[in-house]
C-alpha cells in the first residue's frame, strides 16, 4: 500500500465531487490500482466499470490508500468527479446492486470541490492479524498470518516503540521512486492478544495477535515490512533494538521480508479536519 505525496492536480477541479466509503475482500483482486493488462482484475477496474454504467460516462477514481494484491479493506475511501448528478441514496443502492459480493459500499456523500480521497486524508490506520504457535488453517490462510512459533508480544512492543514519531522510513519502503519523500509520522503501534474463539465448521481460532498501525501516510508495503520486522523480533531472532538500527540505516536492503498480505486490513481513513 502507498500514500504518496505527489502533486495533486485534482483539487479545485470541475464537476460534482462524490465520496464513497467501501470494504472489500482483497484475496479476489490484484490490488486496488488498475493495471496495464486488461485481464487483471483490480478493485479500481471493477469500480470504474460499474460507475461508468451508473453515470453513462467514463469515471476515474482517486483512492485514500492503494492496497496491494491480497490486502483487505474494512474502510477504504474513493473520490471522483462527474458533471452528472446522482443522489447519495441512488448511487449507494446502484453500486451495491452492481458490484460483486467481494466489494460492499458503506457510505456515499457529496463533498466540497477541494475534497480528494488521498490528499484530504490526515491519517490511515491498518490492522494485521496473526495466529502464533499454530499450524495453518487453510480456511483462514488468506485472512490471517499463521506462525508456528510462539511470539513474544512484549519484545515486539519494545521494538515498535522505536518507530513512533517522524522518521525517514526508507528502510520500510519497497520500490520507492527515486527522489520521493520517505519521511512519515508514525502516530501509534499497538499489539494485543484477542480471543477469536467459538466452535464452528472451520475450527476454533482461539487467540489472535492484533497489530494496529497508524500514521499520516505510508510507503509502498511499509506496513507489511514493519510487521515482518516485528515478527522477527517476536521470534527472538532479533533483539528489539535492531528495529532502531535498521530504521536509522534508511535502506530497504536491511529489512526482513514483508509479512504476507492476507493478514492485513486497511481499517480507517481519517478526515477529521476536512
Amino acid at each position: 500500500m502507498s500514500d504518496s505525496f505527489e502533486e495533486n492536480t485534482d483539487l479545485g477541479g470541475n464537476g460534482i465531487v462524490y465520496k464513497v466509503a467501501l470494504s472489500y475482500d482483497g484475496s479476489r483482486f490484484a490490488g486496488f490500482q488498475d493495471q496495464v493488462r486488461e485481464d487483471i482484475v483490480t478493485v479500481q477496474s471493477v469500480l470504474e466499470e460499474k460507475l461508468a454504467l451508473i453515470f453513462n460516462d467514463r469515471i476515474s477514481v482517486r483512492v485514500a490508500g492503494r492496497t496491494d494484491a491480497g490486502v483487505h479493506a474494512l474502510q477504504q475511501v474513493i473520490s471522483f468527479r462527474s458533471f452528472i448528478e446522482r443522489s447519495d441514496e441512488v448511487l449507494f443502492n446502484a453500486l451495491n446492486a452492481l458490484l460483486p459480493d467481494s466489494i460492499a459500499v458503506l457510505q456515499v456523500s457529496h463533498e466540497g470541490p477541494r475534497f480528494h480521497a488521498r490528499f484530504t486524508a490526515i491519517g490511515r490506520e491498518y490492522e494485521y492479524l496473526i495466529k502464533d504457535n499454530s499450524r495453518v488453517n487453510p480456511f483462514f490462510s488468506d485472512r490471517i498470518l499463521f506462525v508456528k512459533e510462539k511470539l513474544d508480544i512484549e519484545a515486539m512492543r519494545r521494538g515498535s516503540a522505536f518507530l513512533i514519531g517522524s522518521h525517514d522510513f526508507a528502510t520500510f519502503g519497497s520500490q520507492v521512486p527515486k527522489g520521493s519523500p520517505t519521511i512519515r509520522r508514525m502516530e501509534a503501534i499497538s499489539l494485543r492478544r484477542e480471543s477469536c474463539s467459538g466452535p464452528g465448521p472451520f475450527g476454533d481460532l482461539g487467540e489472535l495477535i492484533v497489530m494496529n498501525i497508524k500514521a499520516n501516510a505510508f510507503l509502498r508495503r511499509m506496513v507489511r515490512m514493519i510487521c515482518g520486522t516485528l515478527i522477527k523480533v517476536g521470534k527472538h531472532e532479533w533483539p528489539p533494538e535492531k528495529v532502531k538500527e535498521i530504521l536509522e540505516l534508511a535502506n530497504p536492503r536491511y529489512c526482513p521480508p514483508a509479512a504476507e498480505p492476507g493478514g492485513l486490513y486497511l481499517k480507517f481513513v481519517d478526515y477529521s479536519q476536512d
